[in-house]
């Protein structure tokens, strides 16, 4: 399940699994069914993230 956070006043999504940041919904969604999957990153998927990590 995609998680959303406030970061700012920016509205932002992370992978559940990796935990990187992403802009877009869908591009998290493709993260974290890739990542279930592979137990890994894509890189062609994580080249659209913030290149940051959520840390609560």
């Amino acid at each position: 399940m995609t998680k959303k956070i406030m970061k700012g006043e920016k509205k932002l999504f992370y992978c559940e699994e990796c935990l990187l940041l992403y802009k877009e919904k869908e591009w998290v969604e493709e993260c974290e069914e890739w990542c279930k999957k592979n137990n890994d990153c894509n890189l062609e998927i994580t080249k659209h993230s913030l290149k940051e990590v959520y840390n609560d």
